[in-house]
């Protein structure tokens, strides 16, 4: 499965791997919503560091529209995006970052995965 997720440390860490559809990564992310585990605070991770995705802007803005959309009210947790130095998954990251800041969700983007997990947890 191209995209999973599992929670750690009161984290959703949603993983994408090679390449998927976007509506792979929303149904994974409306399954997190859904657990349990998810409560108002808790902070959602995209790593997209082995991910082989193109997607186009419009794609892209559609999946962030849907990702927003299904989200819990009053969700409040962090949200990041961990891409590693890969500049053409670093500009997707970002691209992705700035359509969410838009839809009222910041996310930050970061290279390494200690660094993104040091900002969620302060």
């Amino acid at each position: 499965m191209p995209v999973f997720s599992e929670f750690q440390d009161g984290v959703l860490v949603v993983t994408a791997v090679g390449s998927y559809e976007s509506e792979e990564l929303v149904d994974v992310i409306k399954t997190g919503y859904a657990a349990p585990e998810f409560v108002q605070t808790t902070h959602v991770l995209f790593d997209t560091r082995r991910s082989a995705a193109n997607p186009s802007s419009e794609e892209l803005r559609q999946t962030c529209r849907r990702i927003i959309g299904q989200r819990p009210p009053g969700h409040t947790g962090k949200w990041a995006l961990v891409t590693g130095t890969d500049p053409l998954r670093f500009g997707i990251g970002r691209m992705g970052s700035l359509l969410m800041e838009t839809l009222g969700v910041p996310v930050q983007v970061f290279t390494e995965m200690d660094a993104a997990l040091t900002y969620m947890h302060r």
